[in-house]
């Protein structure tokens, strides 16, 4: 070990017994450190004059060294008040990290340095509220081959990544037992087709059951749809079979899952294992054409425009990923953990079919990123009028041809700028 790096360290060990309050007041003596660590009387000099520069300790000519009041550096953090053991993980978290830290939740995400992001947060503007990884952290995380390797592609956006899930879940479809067994004895998920799904929706309703609950995430269930019928490739051809879909599955939807009266449900993981769920059993989203995607709730750790140090609070997002703190946020089944080893641990309820939640994650899709941010934002409104009976079927085709519409205009005006921005290039190269 060098000579600055004893001084750094003897430092960080002083440092820490005076946020401890194992020191305080008047600190030995240069020659009483130098002599309990061994060192030099120089390396010790150099070790209180890191701590002078830092601000926590004071040199006073011939009366010694004294500690200063260390003030906390606050840490501002936006996150949901939901149920899971986040703010309280990542306190922990924190504390470890740097325990110069303290750690404040806010209300407005325009203060924060550090946002959490869940299930739909990926429609936010990430060049305004986030900023991305470097390179070389996104090449080494990718490279941990103990993390689920399509969640990367969660909060990936222009070739940059603004953010790995600490846990997330395929959103899945939820069957009432009881009315199932009165419905169709031999159901069996792993082959539920849309055709034989809507088939079901109408049965229960002519039992005078409510079919399905999707209020939460029709969103996501129409935005899969429309992927699975376009293979990739979004269009109006796409969200108009989409529609139809949701025409049909309207007609038996709404109603009170609450009260047992309903056969499906379209809920995450994290919200299954909650007492009124104890009647349902797990099922995949129903298949296309043999095809099956799914959409994903999550939570990620981002930090935000506003940070001052963004590598160092990205060093934090990465202690996200680490097993420790996957396991106490996970550990009430809010969510499938990012390292596979945690996740298969918090498998534990036998009684019913918890590997759809490892089988579907391959069929996992970001239906989101098929749009631009205008379209998916005019898309999300429809779906949900239509939900809501606040549009009928007419008004619901119209607007989905519109919003293909700014799909497009969206898109020309990005290859436009391309086009622009090439020519640039190709200018300088001349002149250069």
């Amino acid at each position: 070990m060098d000579l600055v790096s004893k001084s750094q360290f003897i430092a960080d060990s002083l440092l820490e017994k005076i946020r401890s309050k194992q020191l305080s007041g008047r600190i030995p003596s240069d020659k009483k450190i130098a002599e309990e660590y061994h060192v030099a009387l120089m390396t010790a000099v150099r070790a209180l004059k890191i701590l002078e520069r830092k601000g926590c300790v004071i040199r006073i000519p011939r009366k010694g060294t004294f500690t200063a009041e260390i003030q906390p550096k606050i840490l501002k953090i936006f996150c949901n008040n939901n149920p899971t053991p986040f703010f309280g993980a990542l306190q922990e978290l924190v504390h470890q990290w740097d325990p110069g830290y303290q750690l404040v939740q806010m209300r407005n995400p325009q203060e924060a340095d550090l946002i959490q992001w869940t299930t739909f947060s990926s429609l936010l503007n990430w060049h305004v509220n986030a900023l991305p990884f470097s390179k070389e952290r996104e090449n080494r995380l990718r490279r941990q081959k103990h993390l689920w390797e399509i969640m990367f592609d969660l909060h990936f956006r222009n070739g940059q990544l603004f953010g790995v899930p600490y846990l997330f879940s395929p959103i899945l479809l939820n069957y009432n037992r009881t009315m199932m067994r009165e419905l169709e004895k031999d159901f069996s998920p792993a082959d539920l087709t849309m055709e034989h799904f809507i088939e079901l929706l109408r049965k229960a309703s002519e039992h005078g059951y409510c079919g399905l609950d999707f209020s939460s995430f029709g969103v996501g269930f129409f935005l899969s749809a429309a992927h699975t019928l376009a293979m990739g490739n979004p269009g109006i051809e796409s969200l108009l079979g989409a529609a139809r879909y949701m025409k049909e599955i309207v007609k038996y939807s709404g109603g009170n899952f609450a009260e047992g009266k309903t056969l499906f449900v379209l809920e995450p993981r994290h919200n299954f294992f909650h007492d009124r769920f104890s009647d349902y059993d797990i099922a995949p989203l129903p298949s296309i054409n043999g095809i099956r995607c799914t959409s994903a709730a999550s939570e990620t750790l981002a930090v935000t425009a506003r940070a001052t140090d963004p590598e160092r609070l990205h060093e934090l997002c990465e202690l996200t990923l680490s097993p420790e703190f996957q396991q106490k946020v996970t550990q009430n089944k809010f969510g499938i953990a990012m390292d596979r080893g945690v996740a298969v641990n918090s498998m534990d309820t036998s009684a019913r079919r918890d590997d759809f939640y490892f089988s579907e994650v391959k069929n996992i899709r970001f239906s989101h990123y098929d749009y631009e941010l205008d379209t998916l934002q005019e898309i999300a409104l429809l779906v949900t009028d239509f939900q809501k009976n606040v549009i009928g079927c007419a008004a619901f085709e119209k607007g989905l041809r519109k919003a293909i519409q700014l799909q497009i205009r969206a898109e020309n005006r990005r290859r436009r700028f391309s086009l622009l921005n090439g020519e640039t290039d190709d200018i300088r190269k001349i002149v250069n």
